[in-house]
């Protein structure tokens, strides 16, 4: 968190921020290629993970660098982006499934019949994934993001970065609004409205981290705090995904019984659910709004 005396500082960018962000769109852009093309034969959880992290990072830095690129090429390369994550979603939700079950079967027996499900379907899932990268032509991503490059008004003068500054820190403020206002009208009941949240979120997060090394006041200890909060409704969604494939291997294999697995998986995601509600209003603490307005009046 921040620390009382140094909010201020917080919505203060060092000049050259766009320059940054746009060196960081490059390098990020030429981390992703690579780490694709070294996928083609294995592709592990971790894998699936860093690939989908690299793929927001771009996101995030586009998003904060559209107002002053043209707005055809980073539609296209947010197109692209957003296609590579959507093929992986069911593999990776196999792959965290899998590893919450390692300690569930240890206590209960009658999760290794779902566990070996699950180990099928993430083989299954993981082939076709190697198949879709061996297809995957990250050509016309280069491309698009060397559009978005190009286009950047580059903004050089004194007074001019400093209004370039002003649309950045308010493109984050308008991150964290967005995350902020659906944190407000989460319902306990529905996990659905934690996901939305932590989507919001952890694009305002990605946000942050790409504007770091700009930001005095943004140092490890508060990037560790975003990574944190970002976890607990990580932890929500994962436990409501695991819930909800657990109920489709019952319909699918019409099992009668496991009803100490399904009770377990439902404790566990209400367990989740309030540790993350005991800790939500943590939020208001990272970007306080009332601030930023007034420093940009």
């Amino acid at each position: 968190m921040i620390a009382p005396e140094r909010k201020e500082a917080l919505y203060e960018l060092r000049s050259g921020a766009q320059e940054h962000l746009l060196a960081r769109l490059k390098k990020q852009s030429r981390r992703f290629r690579k780490r694709l093309k070294k996928r083609h034969r294995i592709f592990p959880a971790k894998a699936v993970h860093d690939s989908r992290v690299a793929a927001r990072r771009l996101l995030s830095v586009l998003e904060l660098l559209e107002p002053f690129m043209r707005g055809e090429c980073v539609r296209k390369a947010r197109r692209l982006l957003k296609s590579h994550l959507d093929r992986f979603d069911k593999l990776r939700d196999a792959q965290v499934h899998l590893h919450a079950l390692e300690t569930l079967v240890q206590n209960l027996p009658s999760a290794r019949v779902f566990q070996r499900y699950l180990y099928r379907r993430e083989k299954r899932l993981a082939r076709k994934a190697i198949t879709k990268l061996k297809r995957l032509k990250t050509g016309k991503l280069t491309h698009a993001i060397d559009d978005c490059v190009h286009s950047t008004v580059s903004l050089r003068k004194e007074a001019m970065q400093q209004r370039a500054n002003v649309i950045l820190l308010r493109a984050i403020g308008k991150a964290f609004s967005r995350a902020n206002q659906l944190r407000e009208h989460i319902v306990p009941s529905q996990a659905q409205t934690i996901h939305r949240t932590r989507i919001a979120f952890k694009r305002f997060r990605y946000m942050l981290e790409s504007l770091a090394k700009c930001l005095p006041a943004v140092n490890e200890q508060f990037l560790e705090a975003l990574r944190h909060y970002q976890t607990m409704m990580g932890d929500v969604q994962d436990a409501e995904t695991l819930l909800c494939a657990f109920r489709k291997f019952q319909e699918k294999k019409g099992l009668g019984g496991l009803q100490d697995l399904q009770a377990e998986l439902e404790r566990r995601r209400q367990w989740l659910i309030q540790i993350y509600l005991d800790a939500a209003g943590q939020m208001a603490d990272f970007w306080p709004e009332p601030q930023i307005r007034s420093k940009q009046k």
